[in-house]
């Protein structure tokens, strides 16, 4: 499968990835993912015969295999790796980009994290998050840590990938406990941002909880009044829509209540 995907003409290349994308994330196709995995981690950890026959590369360059995955799969690989093979492919990250210093390549690492699947390495990747804020030892905290430190606004790209609507509800526990740190940890502009962190949740109570994290503190940030109202206002949108369709939909898969 992964075989054909890999095509050389410009214009297919995105369908191909959006495909790849669909079929490994959303399909959650087990033979697919596990060739995306297993590319990933030959990607991260390249043999001393891939790197001979990959050329000179040093330095940085010499720490991947881009011979082991089409560039425009990288990406989709290295989710899907830290989600099915977990501590193994965080640690290979988390040693690249103590050697990476820019570019693509630190992005789509660090994106990657945000697709931890367990307990434990959800909480590896929430406790990196929190690592340069005073507040790191705060709270239930794995037994593991990581040196890594990551820059400002990779902390607020990395938040906002762990913050999407699938994985949302995982880290939203989380989230509410620390919200001062990870505001201080992120950049500039944050903290007026920091309530639509939340506006991908869908239940009357998670609204409740929206409201009581973020009603007081959004008033001292820049913009966060409107971004509050925005969030609350998208969050209300999806319960009653969930509300209006949980009928029909239970009568159309023929569930009962």
């Amino acid at each position: 499968m992964l075989a054909r995907l890999d095509v050389r003409q410009p214009e297919q290349r995105l369908f191909a990835s959006r495909l790849l994308q669909v079929l490994a994330e959303v399909g959650m196709d087990t033979a697919l993912r596990a060739q995306l995995a297993d590319g990933a981690m030959r990607y991260l950890a390249p043999s001393r015969s891939s790197s001979r026959a990959g050329g000179a590369a040093t330095g940085a360059e010499a720490t991947f295999d881009d011979a082991a995955l089409p560039r425009e799969h990288v990406a989709i690989a290295l989710r899907v790796a830290v989600a099915d093979r977990g501590d193994a492919a965080i640690d290979l990250i988390l040693a690249r980009l103590a050697r990476v210093p820019d570019g693509d390549r630190r992005a789509q690492l660090v994106g990657a994290l945000a697709a931890a699947s367990t307990p434990a390495t959800r909480g590896r990747v929430q406790a990196l998050v929190l690592a340069t804020t005073p507040d790191a030892a705060v709270g239930a905290q794995p037994a593991r840590t990581d040196e890594v430190v990551l820059r400002r606004n990779e902390v607020d790209d990395l938040l906002w990938a762990m913050l999407d609507e699938a994985r949302l509800g995982e880290h939203w526990p989380w989230l509410r406990a620390h919200v001062d740190a990870l505001v201080r940890n992120g950049a500039s502009d944050l903290a007026g941002q920091a309530p639509l962190l939340g506006a991908g949740l869908c239940d009357a109570r998670s609204l409740r909880q929206l409201r009581e994290t973020f009603a007081t503190r959004a008033r001292s940030w820049p913009g966060g009044e409107r971004t509050l109202a925005q969030a609350v206002a998208a969050v209300q949108t999806c319960v009653a829509l969930r509300e209006a369709l949980e009928d029909s939909v239970r009568e159309a898969l023929g569930v009962a209540d």
